[in-house]
């Protein structure tokens, strides 16, 4: 979770957060903490008064630290349907798109699987979320930083954002571009910045026009703010720090170079940052920080380190903001209490990750668009080594990459010429099982159990595959020659396994 414009999580998907953080402003200046406390807003608030002394950090390892706080954020926060409500409690409000996706963020940012059942949970956040597309769509229409931020919840929870649900989340993102002006539908940083990070994570390209009206809007002193004029705001600068870093804007960089000048300079003697100037260090606005640094390669974790102060680095800093419960807390001036908000922004942070975080699918996706350029347009297959010919081996590995990808190995995709990834294997297979033994013949059986029907491991390339790997075996138990190891034994065995 976020702290600034879209990040806090929204009760209603139709109405956007933009009045939560008019909200947060006024209530913080206005309202007594107990009207904050009644009102329920008062973890979309991204500061909190700091103690004088130094808080103690309960778990000291990262690891631990997340595993605390990713136990408290699902025992104590995740509704029975699987998905999140705005505020926490015992008795949390309903469910809604837009906020389960702050915890999914969380949770998968701790390496933990958003689409799999833990602690006791029957439905999963991944689950509400396409049992609710719908909502999610309208949330994501609000604005491309909505978009955006569906999109980068999908990602990092292993999802195809091109098609989950039926739907194309990043053409949610890129439809509400305007090439105009290189805005997505949105006046401020945030959102902005989370359009273009929604775009990084699925390796698209971001348009200049998108970065120069992004640095556009930077202040003087280097700070974004986050929509409501709020001075010296340390949370929409370090989004958009991570925005450019993960477009490609490299330190050197005139704006870049600003900003990470502005986070210097604005950081407080305790080692933290603050929402704005005046509201105090919180772990929301230090966890963002730490993710921005992150991006550029700076060094937050060590206590003797560049951005350490009074032997504390921004990461001890944060890890203090952790209670005994797992949960990372608040301070709104009666004292430290466990925060919802807090919780499910500092855990990526902790993590080390700056956004957008990764995807397994995302690095699948891109793993075989590589793998397409690498296929043999003649032979339809692809060499095991790098300066190789084609042969057996490297296409019965391409066939199964590809099959365990989701896609078809014998379709047109896979089909540069005239012949398909699986036709090639089976082409190639008669030469490559000249040598060697049973090795290399349960290398094309895996290939081939990957391609499914109508190919049969008992009937390819006019072969009896496994019968051929059972005729090499020895006395002694040997499918192929040991003597450098036990990989071609492995791989007859994996073989016929299929």
């Amino acid at each position: 979770m976020i702290s600034g414009p879209l990040w806090f999580g929204v009760a209603d998907a139709h109405e956007g957060v933009k009045d939560m953080n008019k909200n947060k402003t006024f209530l913080f200046l206005s309202l007594s903490i107990g009207l904050l406390l009644a009102a329920g807003l008062i973890g979309s608030l991204s500061s909190s008064f700091v103690s004088a002394a130094p808080r103690v950090v309960p778990f000291t390892d990262q690891r631990q630290s997340i595993e605390q706080g990713v136990t408290w954020l699902i025992e104590n926060n995740q509704n029975e349907d699987g998905g999140y409500g705005r505020n926490p409690g015992t008795d949390l409000p309903e469910s809604s798109p837009a906020a389960t996706l702050d915890p999914i963020l969380a949770v998968a940012g701790a390496g933990y699987n958003p689409a799999a059942p833990y602690l006791g949970h029957l439905n999963t956040p991944i689950g509400y979320l396409a049992e609710n597309a719908a909502g999610l769509a309208a949330y994501a229409e609000t604005s491309g930083g909505g978009a955006g931020k569906t999109v980068l919840a999908l990602v990092a929870a292993g999802q195809d954002p091109f098609s989950f649900a039926g739907e194309d989340w990043v053409l949610k993102v890129t439809s509400q571009y305007s090439p105009t002006t290189g805005q997505y539908n949105t006046n401020d940083a945030f959102n902005q910045s989370l359009a273009i990070l929604a775009l990084a994570a699925v390796n698209q390209a971001v348009p200049d026009a998108a970065l120069n009206w992004l640095k556009s809007i930077q202040a003087g002193d280097g700070s974004w703010d986050d929509g409501f004029g709020t001075d010296m705001n340390s949370d929409a600068t370090a989004m958009s720090i991570m925005a450019l870093s993960a477009a490609g804007i490299m330190p050197g960089d005139v704006e870049l170079d600003k900003a990470l000048q502005f986070l210097q300079n604005s950081q407080l003697p305790t080692g933290g940052w603050e929402y704005g100037s005046g509201f105090g260090e919180n772990a929301n606005s230090t966890a963002l920080v730490i993710q921005a640094l992150a991006a550029v390669g700076e060094n937050f974790y060590d206590d003797a380190g560049p951005w350490a102060q009074n032997g504390r680095s921004p990461m001890t800093v944060l890890l203090s903001w952790q209670s005994d419960s797992g949960a990372f807390q608040a301070d709104f001036g009666q004292g430290l209490e466990d925060n919802y908000f807090a919780t499910v922004q500092s855990i990526p942070a902790v993590t080390g990750k700056p956004f957008p975080l990764p995807g397994r699918y995302e690095a699948a996706r891109a793993a075989v668009a590589c793998l397409a350029t690498l296929q043999d347009e003649t032979s339809g297959g692809w060499a095991q080594f790098a300066g190789f010919e084609t042969n057996a081996g490297g296409t019965a590995r391409a066939v199964q990459a590809i099959a365990a990808f989701g896609a078809d190995p014998q379709s047109d995709e896979w089909t540069p010429g005239a012949v398909n990834a699986v036709s090639a294997l089976e082409n190639l297979t008669p030469e490559y099982l000249t040598q060697g033994r049973g090795g290399r013949a349960g290398i094309v059986m895996q290939g081939v159990a990957a391609a499914g029907a109508p190919y049969d491991v008992s009937n390819f390339a006019g072969m009896d595959l496994p019968l051929l790997v059972n005729g090499y075996l020895s006395p002694t138990g040997e499918y192929d020659d040991t003597s450098f190891g036990v990989v071609a034994q492995n791989e007859a065995m994996l073989g016929l396994l299929e």
